[in-house]
C-alpha cells in the first residue's frame, strides 16, 4: 500500500513441494518478487500419515482393527521400527513396521475396548530429528447402548413379539414399542433405529418426521403391512428417492442371493466355505415387488430368485432407510422365524450408530458436528485432556445437533474434550497437516521453470551461494559495491608511481 515506486518483495522459504502452489498466487506486476530458496538441512522423514477403522462401529469387548498408514520419505529402508498405540494413556500391545525407501506401508493394530464412552488415543513412532508428526491423535466413542423404537399397528402383537424377543435379550439395546397412534414425535431423535412394523398407512406427518430423523443420521427399517396402502408407502419411499412398490406378487419364491460385501453380512459368513446352495435361505410366499427407478441408488442386501430385492438399503443424507419386501406375518414367509432374521436385524441396529470424525486437521476450517444429547448452553469449551489448552469455539446449539468451528484457535496437536460447564459432552482430536511432513523442496531450477511456465516476468530466483542472506539482498538492492576496490587500486597505483619516480631516472 506504500507509495514507493520500486517495490521489492523477498520470499524466503525452503519451498516445500506440497505447499508451494504458484498457481494460487495473484501476481502484482508492480512488485519485483525475489525468491530466496533456503537449503533444507533434513530431507528424510518417517511419519504417521493417517488411520481408520476397518468397521465403522465401535463395540465394547469386541476386537477392533485399526489401520495405520506410515510414510517413509527417505533413502533409507526402515526395518522393524517400533510403533505404539495408547488408549486413555494406557499402552496397548506394541507392534513394529517395515517400509521401503521413499515408500509407504499400512499396518493393522488390534485391540479390545474394555469400557464404553469417549476413548482418547494416540499412535506413536520414533523418528529423529523431525518429531512433530511422529504422534497421531484420534478419538472415538464406544456406545453404551443402542435405542430401538418399534412403531406397530394395533393388530401387530404377534409380529411385534419377534422384535421384542430379539432386542430385549441383549443389554446393548434399549427397546421400546408403541402403536402408530402413540408416537411421540419430539423424542424420535433420541433413537438410533426406528422400525415401522406392519403399519397399514404411513401418514404424511410420520413421513415428514422420519425424513428429518434420517437426515440427521438416524436409520429406519420398514416391514410393510400385509394389507398395506401402497399409495402412502410410495409417498414415503419417494421422499427418500427409493424404488416404489409396483404390486403385491403372490408367486412363491425364496431368497437366492446374499450380498456378502455389504456391512450387514461382511463378517457373518465364512466367504471361503459359503455357497448359496449349502444354505437354507428364507422362503417367501408373497412379496411386494418394487419398480426399478433410475434416480435410486439403493443397495440390494438380499435378493429373491426372480431378481426382485428382498431387503434393500438406501442412504439418504446422513442416515439410511432399509425396506423389506415382506411383512413379518407368517403368511408372507418364514423370515421372522429363520436363522437369518437375528443377525440381519442385529447388524442393522448396530450400523444405525453415527460415528463422528476420528480427528481433524489443524489449519483447516472444518465444521465439527455431533449429536445434541440435551445441551442447551451455547458457550462450550474445547479443553485438552491435560488442561493445558482451552479455547471457546464458535458454537451453534440446535435441537438435535451441535455445530462448532474453531477458526484456527487450536494450534497444538492433542486430544481434547468438549465441555458444557463441568460436563464432558464429546471428544475431539487435532493433528498437524501431513502435507508439512513431506520435506521434498523445489530446487532452483524447478523454481525457475515454475515461474517461467506461469509467465511471472517480475519474479527472480536468487541462487544459493556461500554469502550471507544480508549480503545477497544488499547486492540485489544496491548492486556490487566497488568503491573499496577503487581505493585499493588507487593506492596501489600511487605506490607504483612513487616507486617509478624514485628508482627510474629520467
Amino acid at each position: 500500500q506504500s507509495d514507493i515506486k520500486n517495490k521489492n518483495l523477498y520470499i524466503i522459504s525452503d519451498f516445500q513441494k506440497t505447499s508451494s502452489d504458484f498457481n494460487q498466487v495473484k501476481n502484482d506486476t508492480a512488485v519485483k518478487v525475489n525468491l530466496v530458496p533456503l537449503l533444507a538441512t533434513q530431507k528424510s522423514n518417517v511419519y504417521v500419515d493417517s488411520c481408520w477403522f476397518e468397521s465403522p462401529i465401535r463395540q465394547i469387548n469386541q476386537v477392533e482393527k485399526l489401520h495405520v498408514k506410515i510414510v517413509n520419505n527417505s533413502e533409507n529402508v526402515i526395518e522393524n521400527n517400533a510403533i505404539k498405540l495408547y488408549i486413555n494413556n494406557q499402552q496397548k500391545t506394541p507392534s513394529s513396521f517395515s517400509v521401503d525407501k521413499n515408500s509407504e506401508t499400512e499396518i493393522i493394530l488390534s485391540f479390545v475396548s474394555k469400557e464404553s464412552g469417549i476413548q482418547h488415543c494416540k499412535v506413536q513412532l520414533n523418528d529423529y530429528p523431525v518429531t512433530f508428526d511422529d504422534s497421531f491423535y484420534f478419538t472415538f466413542d464406544v456406545t453404551k447402548y443402542i435405542t430401538v423404537l418399534s412403531v406397530n399397528s394395533k393388530d401387530a402383537e404377534v409380529n411385534q413379539a419377534y422384535l421384542s424377543k430379539l432386542f430385549f435379550t441383549d443389554s446393548l439395546f434399549v427397546y421400546k414399542s408403541v402403536t402408530e397412534t402413540q408416537i411421540d414425535y419430539s423424542s424420535l431423535s433420541l433413537n438410533h433405529l426406528i422400525v415401522l412394523n406392519d403399519i397399514k398407512t404411513v401418514s404424511s406427518g410420520l413421513t415428514q418426521e422420519l425424513v428429518k430423523f434420517v437426515e440427521r443420521g438416524g436409520s429406519v427399517l420398514v416391514f410393510p403391512d400385509k394389507n398395506a396402502d401402497i399409495s402412502s408407502y410410495n409417498t414415503f419411499l419417494s421422499a427418500f428417492m427409493m424404488n416404489t412398490i409396483e404390486v403385491l406378487d403372490t408367486a412363491k419364491t425364496k431368497v437366492e442371493k446374499i450380498n456378502l460385501e455389504h456391512p450387514i453380512y461382511k463378517d457373518v459368513f465364512d466367504k471361503k466355505t459359503f455357497t448359496a446352495t449349502n444354505l437354507d435361505l428364507p422362503i417367501v410366499h408373497r412379496h411386494y415387488r418394487l419398480m426399478n427407478k433410475s434416480q435410486s441408488n439403493a443397495e440390494n442386501i438380499l435378493t429373491l430368485q426372480n431378481g426382485s430385492p428382498f431387503l434393500t438399503k438406501q442412504n439418504y443424507k446422513k442416515g439410511s432407510v432399509y425396506f423389506c419386501s415382506i411383512s413379518l406375518d407368517e403368511s408372507f414367509g418364514n423370515f421372522s422365524k429363520h436363522a437369518l432374521f437375528v443377525p440381519t436385524l442385529f447388524k442393522i441396529a448396530l450400523n444405525s450408530q453415527t460415528a463422528n470424525s476420528l480427528y481433524y486437521t489443524i489449519g483447516k476450517d472444518e465444521l465439527i458436528e455431533f449429536k445434541n444429547n440435551g445441551v442447551t448452553e451455547s458457550v462450550l469449551k474445547i479443553v485438552s485432556v491435560n488442561n493445558a489448552i482451552e479455547v471457546i469455539p464458535e458454537t451453534k446449539v440446535a435441537e438435535y445437533k451441535i455445530h462448532m468451528n474453531v477458526h484456527n484457535q487450536v494450534s497444538q496437536a492433542d486430544n481434547f474434550n468438549v465441555k458444557s460447564g463441568k460436563d464432558i459432552i464429546a471428544g475431539l482430536s487435532f493433528n498437524f497437516n501431513r502435507l508439512e511432513s513431506d520435506l521434498r523442496c523445489l530446487t532452483e531450477s524447478e523454481l525457475m521453470a515454475t515461474i517461467e511456465t506461469a509467465s511471472y516476468l517480475n519474479y527472480t530466483v536468487i541462487e544459493n551461494t556461500e554469502k550471507s542472506l544480508k549480503n545477497i539482498i544488499a547486492e540485489y538492492d544496491y548492486g556490487t559495491k566497488l568503491w573499496k576496490f577503487c581505493i585499493i587500486l588507487a593506492l596501489l597505483f600511487i605506490a607504483i608511481e612513487i616507486l617509478l619516480l624514485r628508482y627510474i631516472k629520467g
